[in-house]
């Protein structure tokens, strides 16, 4: 019994290491890279917002001081310009976010590509994912086209949230539930891009 514990433990190791050897989950945790970017975004937005509403109103105060416009007017008009400097705020807030994401994007997107150069890599732990979940979704989307060689056309953040999800699993999971068969298919696959190599 002792002996068939280790040779479990043994099996989840093996797929843990191939896994920590073929990918670097550190270079495809998008959250975390666009964090301090979404932030820079918010601040940039809620600037340029802030200054156009304070410049409408210093130029309502203005007109309203020197008996320019009414009470009512002035009023109205400290209401009125939320909207257009709101709108102005969140348009400035994506423009300056899309900017400042695309050089993570684009890095992000070179290492899949490198990842997925030679028959893929990520549809060869196919065996894991199906053995504790196998159910639809964007894992199985991500798995399934990139055995295809079709990763180019997936979204990074499903290829990234797929990469961690397999992770999860071999993390999560008890050696004792890792079938023998699993860990057979696992290494049939990686065969495979040897044999092609």
């Amino acid at each position: 019994m002792a002996k068939k514990s280790k040779g479990q433990r043994s099996l989840k190791k093996d797929i843990l290491r191939q896994f920590e050897r073929s990918i670097d989950l550190r270079r495809l945790n998008y959250k975390r890279h666009t964090k301090e970017v979404k932030y820079k975004a918010i601040l940039f937005g809620t600037v340029v917002a802030g200054l156009l509403y304070g410049a409408a109103y210093a130029g309502g105060y203005y007109g309203f001081s020197n008996n320019l416009i009414s009470v009512e007017a002035f009023a109205k008009m400290v209401w009125i310009m939320m909207i257009p400097t709101t709108v102005v705020g969140l348009f400035t807030y994506l423009i300056v976010r899309n900017r400042l994401e695309y050089p993570l994007r684009k890095e992000i997107r070179d290492y899949m590509e490198q990842l997925e150069r030679d028959g893929g890599l990520l549809w060869r732990f196919t065996p894991v994912w199906e053995q504790f979940d196998g159910s639809a979704g964007t894992t199985k989307k991500a798995l399934a086209w990139s055995q295809e060689g079709k990763v180019d056309k997936l979204d990074i953040e499903d290829y990234c949230d797929a990469a961690r999800e397999i992770y999860r699993m071999l993390i999560e999971h008890d050696a004792k539930q890792f079938k023998p068969e699993t860990a057979a298919a696992v290494a049939r696959n990686f065969s495979k891009q040897e044999q092609a190599a």
